[in-house]
């Protein structure tokens, strides 16, 4: 009954033995697969392309926020102060439209042809 258990033992120390040298080897090739110039290389790049993918995915979300919060007298896509301040005198100073309500940078209303002076 000896034999047995013996034989047993000796059994499970071989296969615990293999699953070390397994671990080992494992371990080592992810090792050598980090250090790989190469791998670093793209791992660098990758890391680039996505903070940078991050940082303007973040930027349009507040663009899109801010624009979302003014209204259409306030917004203006071109006027270069909108990036978080209060609109310039360029984009208040402009001529409105009571009759078909909008606001225009014409002399003119774009919609009923009416003459328009500038509201402030």
């Amino acid at each position: 009954m000896n034999d047995i258990w013996d034989g047993v033992e000796r059994f499970a120390k071989g296969m615990n033995f293999l699953y070390e040298q397994r671990a080992k080897i494992i371990h080592q090739n992810r090792v050598d697969g980090q250090n790989n110039p190469l791998t670093k290389k793209r791992k660098s790049e990758s890391m680039k392309r996505y903070w940078a993918n991050k940082k303007q995915v973040e930027k349009e979300a507040r663009e899109e926020e801010f624009r979302n919060n003014m209204t259409a007298e306030e917004y203006h896509p071109s006027c270069s102060c909108h990036t978080g301040n209060p609109p310039c005198s360029y984009c208040t100073d402009r001529n409105y439209c009571e009759k078909c309500d909008e606001g225009t940078w014409d002399k003119e209303c774009p919609s009923c042809g009416a003459v328009l002076e500038q509201s402030k």
